[in-house]
């Protein structure tokens, strides 16, 4: 029996060779959902620069956006999901904002609750001082709950340049503070309450480090970028400290750095965190061109964190500063590439999407706008959480402008992932020479509710499922077939002895799958073939003398 293969018919003795079926990284799709605007978005608003998310509600940063004829005054907004709608929810803006202070700049959100960074808002008279505000929602509503200031701020160190929030934790970021060595706050909530906590600096920063340039929070861990940190003899490699918190007191656990780091990488220029895993940009890593970038993943707890991989493009170029801004949510990290030339369009940017399978990163997905906005910088913000993922682009065209604007992508992940679950492991026959026999092996499909296991069926030499390898006394019925959901398939494995001597014959039946985590499943097929063949006893006829 044969099959058609890519056009062509391809026959391999008893049974036919199908290539694998399992799903690659590239038939995860990605699609475009929606892209959200401001109802009164304006030329250089710059929606986009910053995005987050928290399951159906999306917060978007518009710091250049001008309030009441305050130019650059800025402005954050709520979109909210309905099955596959999305809608403004809200306009944040800050009751006391000024002209220039960028409100906006930095974005946060958890549950019910936004933190938005203002990185040049004035304190008691000091310029550059920066603050972030805290607003909460009930019901569509949202007010602000808090304007959170340090209280040893100085002019320009420009407190929330960046802001993460996980419950009623808050993290501000001043990577400007004392000569730009940097340091970062944080604050947390009791009641309605929010009060200073710590502050944070590396232990063996220097000036113009600029640590806390890029932060997150997970929990009572904390990561701070230092994207200008010297690392031996490398200017401007970039470090990432993490902080642990016991109690109310944060601690320094460990420093790190790329494996292969080299000078002017700016490791750290962007971070995320999530459940003990850890993803840090590097926006001028050179891997095969200069300018290229690249993220590093690592995994770890408390003070033991270690390199998991490295993270780069498959189609990257000079300048295309991937890992400008990095996200993480479970095995799913997003990062940008705002200077990436997407289809032909130069510097319109791109972001990608990586997957984590047995603690191995692949690029699952390549995300670009649906039509070109050259110089859009789209990836300069990423948000990713489950199949969902957010990717802001501040000088997109809207309306003829270039207003920004932020787009939402889901995976077709989201849909049902069938498992595959094949029984036996092994079938052993024992046969007289001229005699056959077959045994079912049990194919079900034990994944998600409503989805479809693909399976085809081809015989190997070994249990690696690798070069297909013809066993004439081996067949199978059927060779290929689908599962629905919590149903099986039973594939009967027959065996002849018809034509073999006696002795052991060995065979591995190799189930290709659907399963995006088990392309083959081998099955170990054992034939003993012994003694006397039933046609030679009669051969003469019953009545021979």
């Amino acid at each position: 029996m044969t099959l058609p293969v890519s056009g062509a018919w391809i026959a391999l003795g008893a049974l036919a060779f199908v290539p694998p079926a399992a799903a690659a990284p590239w038939d995860i799709d990605w699609t475009l959902r929606a892209e959200l605007t401001a109802s009164d978005g304006a030329g250089s608003d710059y929606l986009g620069r910053s995005v987050s998310l928290d399951g159906d509600t999306v917060v978007v940063g518009a710091a250049g956006a001008d309030i009441d004829g305050a130019e650059s005054e800025g402005a954050a907004y709520v979109f909210v999901r309905s099955g596959d709608t999305w809608t403004q929810q809200a306009k944040l803006t800050a009751p006391d904002g000024a002209a220039g202070d960028e409100f906006g700049f930095a974005a946060a959100i958890s549950g019910d609750t936004i933190v938005v960074g203002a990185r040049f808002a004035a304190i008691d008279g000091i310029d550059g001082h920066g603050a972030a505000y805290v607003f909460v929602r009930s019901g569509d509503t949202w007010t602000e709950q808090a304007k959170l200031a340090a209280d040893d701020g100085a002019a320009f160190d420009e407190a929330g340049f960046s802001v993460a929030i996980d419950g009623d934790t808050v993290l501000v970021g001043a990577p400007f503070a004392n000569a730009s060595q940097g340091k970062a706050y944080a604050f947390t909530r009791a009641g309605t309450g929010w009060a200073y906590q710590a502050t944070f600096a590396a232990d063996d920063g220097a000036a113009s480090d600029r640590f806390g340039l890029s932060l997150a929070v997970d929990g009572d861990i904390a990561i701070f970028g230092s994207p200008s940190a010297q690392i031996g003899a490398n200017g401007y490699q970039g470090a990432a400290y993490v902080f642990a918190r016991s109690a109310d007191a944060w601690s320094l656990k460990t420093k790190l750095t790329a494996s292969d780091g080299a000078a002017f990488d700016e490791f750290g220029v962007s971070v995320a965190l999530d459940a003990g895993t850890a993803v840090v940009g590097a926006h001028y890593a050179d891997v095969v061109y200069s300018g290229q970038g690249a993220a590093y993943a690592f995994v770890g707890s408390g003070d033991a964190w270690s390199e998991e991989g490295k993270l780069v493009s498959d189609d990257a170029f000079f300048g295309d500063e991937f890992g400008f801004s990095v996200a993480v949510s479970g095995d799913t990290a997003a990062v940008g590439a705002l200077f990436a030339d997407a289809g032909g369009t130069e510097n319109e940017g791109e972001a990608y999407i990586f997957t984590r399978g047995a603690g191995t990163w692949s690029e699952a997905a390549k995300l670009f706008p649906d039509t070109a906005t050259m110089g859009g910088e789209f990836g300069i913000g990423v948000a990713v959480e489950s199949d969902t993922a957010i990717v802001g682009a501040e000088s997109a065209p809207v309306a003829g402008d270039f207003r920004g604007a932020a787009y939402v992508f889901s995976s077709a992940s989201a849909t049902p992932v069938p498992a595959a679950q094949v029984s036996p492991g092994a079938l052993s026959f024992s046969l007289a020479p001229g005699t056959s026999d077959m045994q079912p092996i049990g194919i079900a499909n034990v994944g998600d509710a409503g989805s479809t296991l693909a399976f085809s069926i081809y015989e190997a030499a070994d249990a690696t499922c690798g070069a297909p390898a013809d066993a004439a006394w081996l067949d199978a019925m059927p060779i290929d077939g689908s599962v629905a959901a919590g149903a099986s398939q039973d594939v009967q494995v027959s065996a002849d002895a018809s034509a073999l001597d006696d002795g052991e014959y060995t065979a591995w039946v190799c189930v290709s799958t659907s399963d995006p985590v088990q392309a083959f499943v081998p099955v170990a097929v054992t034939l003993t073939v012994s003694g006397t063949n039933p046609d030679v006893i009669f051969e003469d006829g019953f009545d021979a003398p």
